[in-house]
């Protein structure tokens, strides 16, 4: 049972930019808005299993998904460090922390959450 709906892959291919992506993971990553990546993520994978299906997926279209999901992975990792800072995030103020493996484990969680409330 589906969560979501599909996107639609090839109309986002072809009618899609590079530009309009960017300011969407921009925009999530000021609003600090995780579940608005799930949600894609879910239905980018929801939209790329239709294609298989109907073997209207290629090489091209293959490497153009993979680039999606790992933009939208990236995003997601940047904006739990953004929501849960560590010391060693930044090497100019990496001492140390006495608390700094509980925020770990924290990310590591919230991270783990976002993978699998995202999967298809």
């Amino acid at each position: 049972m589906k969560k979501f709906e599909g996107i639609d892959l090839l109309k986002l291919y072809t009618s899609g930019s590079y530009k309009g992506w960017n300011e969407y993971l921009d925009n999530c990553v000021r609003t600090r808005n995780i579940n608005s990546l799930a949600k894609l993520r879910y239905q980018l994978q929801v939209g790329m299993s239709d294609l298989a299906k109907n073997k209207l997926n290629d090489e091209k279209i293959d490497i153009w998904f993979v680039r999606l999901i790992k933009s939208i992975e990236k995003t997601a990792k940047h904006i739990l460090r953004i929501k849960h800072p560590m010391p060693g995030d930044n090497s100019a103020t990496a001492k140390a922390h006495p608390g700094w493996l509980e925020i770990k484990r924290k990310r590591d969680l919230e991270l783990a959450i976002f993978f699998k409330n995202s999967s298809y």
